[in-house]
């Protein structure tokens, strides 16, 4: 069964790939996951699952990614603003 995620998760998502991509020159997917769901609690969303649209959005823009997640909760994570 598909999930079905909000229009708010999804453009967060896009956003989110969009600036790292072009920010730091690679996305970073567990870290960017992370980020989208904190912002998005409300939606009780697995990070697991928004890692799949990362993903997906990263492969739509050609985008290098990183699975960097070993121990991603104990960096300190760059912020990822939705405004610039």
């Amino acid at each position: 069964m598909e999930r079905v995620f909000s229009q708010q998760l999804k453009l967060d998502v896009v956003s989110a790939v969009g600036r790292a991509a072009s920010m730091e020159g690679v996305v970073n997917v567990p870290m960017v996951a992370e980020a989208v769901r904190l912002r998005n609690e409300q939606e009780n969303v697995a990070r697991e699952d928004i890692e799949g649209l990362v993903v997906q959005h990263a492969q739509a823009l050609g985008a290098a990614m990183a699975f960097e997640s070993g121990d991603y909760m104990s960096e300190t994570p760059m912020p990822i603003r939705m405004h610039a």
